[in-house]
């Protein structure tokens, strides 16, 4: 076996992980590529001595294996990743965090903008809500909503699907009344509700329009033009 796919342990304050050399090695010039290559016999290392705490561990090593991650939901959360990120020595997810906070929310009318994610499910869990056939549950974004005639509310913005049928009485839609294909590429905002916490949007070639919560998206690849 390459000793670089060899599995170690991670202990963190009194959290263990199980991880590999080839992870913590991927940014030779961070704190944990140091620690392993100086100790090439080793199988359990340790960090956060000296009264240092680190809470995103978890994090830290999903960027090191994927080369991205999805920031933490608060503000205070994502400083503390950052801090982490250079307790360690990791630039490089330094400068991710802070080119992805660039990426909004908040939006703005012509943003361009596309998915965090494009896995419905997950898109759904990170809601706390989930497929179990409950459409009467109030927490649920309109954009995920039955396109039916029964009115909602947003429980964001408060705007009502009446509402927005109004201002887009033959293009307002739930996503998933149209094909997979009509939201997957870029979207452009047409209008931004409250306190940009939601928007709606337009995917690609077609009139259809969603509302969509603004922490559900992002702004797009400058190289993913609208087409």
């Amino acid at each position: 076996m390459n000793d670089l796919n060899r599995r170690v342990a991670l202990q963190v304050g009194s959290d263990v992980f199980e991880t590999t050399r080839l992870t913590l090695t991927r940014l030779p010039n961070s704190y944990l590529a140091r620690l392993v290559l100086n100790n090439p016999q080793e199988s359990r290392f340790q960090i956060g001595n000296n009264g240092v705490v680190l809470k995103h561990t978890n994090e830290v090593l999903n960027f090191l294996r994927d080369g991205k991650i999805p920031l933490p939901e608060t503000i205070q959360q994502i400083d503390e990743l950052k801090r982490e990120a250079e307790m360690l020595n990791m630039p490089e997810l330094v400068d991710f965090i802070e080119t992805e906070e660039n990426r909004g929310p908040p939006f703005f009318r012509g943003d361009k903008v596309e998915w965090k994610d494009k896995n419905p499910y997950r898109m759904f869990q990170s809601l706390n809500w989930n497929f179990d056939g409950n459409d009467s549950d109030e927490s649920a974004p309109l954009c995920f909503r039955s396109n039916s005639e029964e009115n909602y509310t947003c429980p964001l913005c408060g705007i009502t699907t009446e509402q927005l049928r109004e201002i887009y009485p033959d293009n307002y839609r739930s996503i998933f009344s149209e094909p997979r294909t009509a939201t997957q590429s870029t979207g452009c905002v047409w209008k931004v509700h409250a306190d940009s916490c939601c928007v709606d949007v337009s995917f690609a070639m077609f009139s259809y329009v969603y509302h969509i919560p603004a922490k559900l998206l992002q702004l797009a690849d400058s190289d993913n033009p609208v087409t």
